[in-house]
């Protein structure tokens, strides 16, 4: 029920235009890290997709709203037609300066598509552009916008002998989910090296991530839950104040997430970045 279109709550007519909804639906979680809407019960759920405004994304993901807008629209003569126009849309905002194509009167979706093919026409469209067309971009970009991805730590010590304590500074870039997994790999491997050296001196760990827009709500997640683990991180998050900021290429501010204060508590809210 939380991707579930309008016209499949009101038990009407679908077709290829339904699964698009439901695409955009899961697209809005990936980028926030919750669904559109929610609710605790399904006949709840269903009526916030017929007749709640479509949610609007963060200030720093404002770009990808006209986008979620289409794929979100309640009727489905105001989504894409097809994958093939979807896609479209996507390969135009990802271009630099693109943004989300208007909504026209392109060719009407085929009444008569049932719903076994159009998953499987999404399906097809959708991993060419996060696997052949993401690897194309990824080189372009260390081409034409000077992209290589990049992983660094800086240690600080302050204090005297006995009451010295050490803050880590830790930035990484990643593209995509997989290489997010790799650079997060190579972070705990950072964390269980200074928890050794620092024991409970480690104090402060200030973590820098530029990634794709797309997996910022991912990375919130994935980090947040990390205190749930038994690894580095988890022990760092047990004792350290952590800051958590993820920003992209075109908005290198991003956004700011206390994850653990010196108090052991979470930040209510995410914040701006300074600087």
């Amino acid at each position: 029920p939380r991707y579930m279109s309008p016209e499949q709550a009101r038990g009407q007519t679908v077709d290829g235009r339904t699964d698009l909804y439901s695409l955009g639906a899961m697209l809005f979680e990936m980028l926030t890290g919750h669904p559109p809407y929610q609710a605790d019960e399904a006949l709840a759920l269903g009526i916030k997709h017929c007749q709640d405004p479509i949610p609007r994304l963060p200030s720093e993901l404002a770009r990808y709203q006209p986008l979620i807008d289409r794929l979100l629209a309640k009727e489905p003569k105001d989504r894409h037609p097809d994958a093939r126009a979807l896609m479209a849309d996507i390969d135009t905002l990802l271009k630099p300066g693109g943004k989300s194509l208007s909504i026209d009167s392109g060719p009407a979706a085929p009444q008569g598509l049932s719903l076994s093919s159009a998953p499987t026409q999404i399906s097809q469209a959708i991993p060419s552009l996060s696997e052949a067309q993401s690897a194309q971009r990824n080189t372009k970009a260390a081409t034409a916008k000077g992209y290589t991805p990049f992983f660094t730590t800086e240690e600080t010590l302050s204090g005297g002998f006995f009451s010295k304590s050490s803050q880590m500074k830790a930035a990484f870039s990643c593209e995509d989910y997989e290489e997010f997994k790799k650079q997060l790999g190579a972070l705990q491997e950072e964390l269980k090296s200074w928890l050794e050296t620092r024991g409970k001196k480690a104090k402060s760990l200030h973590l820098s991530i530029q990634a794709h827009p797309w997996i910022h709500g991912r990375i919130r997640e994935v980090l947040g839950k990390s205190k749930e683990e038994n690894s580095p991180l988890a022990s760092v998050l047990d004792q350290a104040e952590v800051i958590l900021n993820i920003h992209d290429d075109i908005n290198p501010i991003g956004s700011t997430i206390m994850l653990r204060d010196k108090d052991g508590k979470p930040a209510p809210a995410p914040t701006k970045a300074e600087g």
